[in-house]
């Protein structure tokens, strides 16, 4: 992340807490993203930081806490 000393990285979650959930998928997914979008915007201020609880709720393809495949959820974001 650091080229030159721009951080072009958001920050990290975790993802078992409060409470354990099977989301790394979810996580991956919007981490990978978030850090996309703030390379093409230069890392401008102030971070877009995507939710994976959207995916986690929201994306039926997927099975939430029980798992997730992350080119379907790529594709449901798409």
């Amino acid at each position: 992340g650091n080229i030159n000393g721009t951080n072009y990285l958001t920050y990290q979650r975790i993802q078992h807490t409060p409470i354990f959930c099977g989301s790394c998928w979810a996580f991956a997914v919007t981490s990978s993203l978030n850090d996309r979008i703030k390379i093409m915007r230069k890392a401008a201020w102030p971070d877009i930081i995507l939710s994976p609880q959207v995916l986690i709720s929201c994306d039926t393809v997927n099975r939430g806490c029980q798992g997730g495949n992350p080119p379907l959820a790529y594709k449901w974001i798409h």
